[in-house]
C-alpha cells in the first residue's frame, strides 16, 4: 500500500511516498489489544523503518485481512495508505 506526496508517520519522520507494508500482526487475549507492525520504506530508498500500532479488538473480529484494514482504517496516519 502507498502513500503520495510527503507523508509525516510520526515527529521526526517524514518520508516522501512511502510503501506501507504489514510485517507483523499479533493478538494478545487477555488485553484483547491487536499490535501491527508496519514497514514504511520511502521511494527510492534501501532504509525501511518499523513501528508497532495497537488496536483494540472491541468487536470480536477473527482478524482476518479485512478486519486488519479496517482496524487500519481507524488510525489517523495508516489511512493514508488504504
Amino acid at each position: 500500500m502507498k502513500a503520495t506526496g510527503i507523508t509525516t508517520i510520526e515527529e521526526g519522520l517524514i518520508l516522501n511516498s512511502p510503501i506501507m507494508e504489514i510485517n507483523n500482526i499479533s493478538y494478545e487475549q487477555l488485553t484483547n489489544n491487536v499490535n501491527i507492525e508496519i514497514l514504511f520504506n520511502e521511494e527510492n530508498s534501501i532504509h525501511k523503518h518499523s513501528r508497532t500500532f495497537t488496536f483494540e479488538n472491541t468487536d470480536g473480529k477473527d482478524l482476518v485481512y479485512t478486519d486488519i484494514l479496517e482496524l487500519i482504517k481507524t488510525n489517523n496516519v495508516l489511512n493514508k495508505f488504504i
